[in-house]
């Protein structure tokens, strides 16, 4: 019986493993510049990020590193929930974490929160890196996305992002995903 509560334990918060991930992301962008941002700027976010994606080291983003991630994240999310570390999550610290979850989605049961409504954008913008499309992305699909989407934002195209610059796409993006 225990074991079939740690196991059903570990498939829910895997599912929700989801959520902790967009609720983190802004965390997760502390290394992005708020000022101007050039290319070469770029090009080192993009490294950064990839190296924290690439779970195993194999120089590609694929099935095994999301995998990969969302079993730590859930191992993770399992340790924060078993407040008492004694292997399994009771009834009570179940509820708490139920609790901090609501929290999380602002006391009204909506999903998400925070990051949520750019989660499927970002999976849209993977697909679109995989130019090959073998279901992996290499470092430079990853990089030349990541320099299509400067060039986008890049308006006067003097080769850097401004603050003003960026703004102006943050609310063309939101625009465009609330007429959806």
């Amino acid at each position: 019986m225990a074991t079939a509560l740690v196991v059903s334990a570990l498939g829910a918060l895997a599912l929700t493993s989801g959520i902790a991930l967009a609720a983190g992301q802004p965390q997760d962008m502390r290394d992005h510049p708020m000022g101007d941002m050039t290319r070469a700027q770029v090009i080192e976010m993009a490294n950064k990020h990839f190296d924290r994606l690439d779970v195993n080291h194999d120089g590609k983003l694929d099935r095994a590193d999301r995998e990969a991630m969302h079993a730590k994240m859930a191992a993770e999310m399992f340790d924060r929930a078993d407040t008492n570390h004694d292997g399994m999550i009771s009834r009570e610290e179940w509820n708490a974490g139920a609790a901090r979850l609501a929290e999380m989605r602002g006391h009204d049961g909506a999903m998400g929160g925070p990051g949520m409504q750019g989660r499927p954008m970002m999976r849209h913008m993977a697909m679109m890196a995989d130019a090959d499309g073998d279901h992996a992305i290499t470092r430079e699909e990853f990089q030349k996305r990541a320099l299509e989407h400067f060039d986008r934002v890049d308006t006067n195209h003097d080769g850097k992002i401004s603050a003003e610059e960026r703004e102006q796409a943050h609310a063309a993006m939101r625009e465009r995903f609330e007429r959806k």
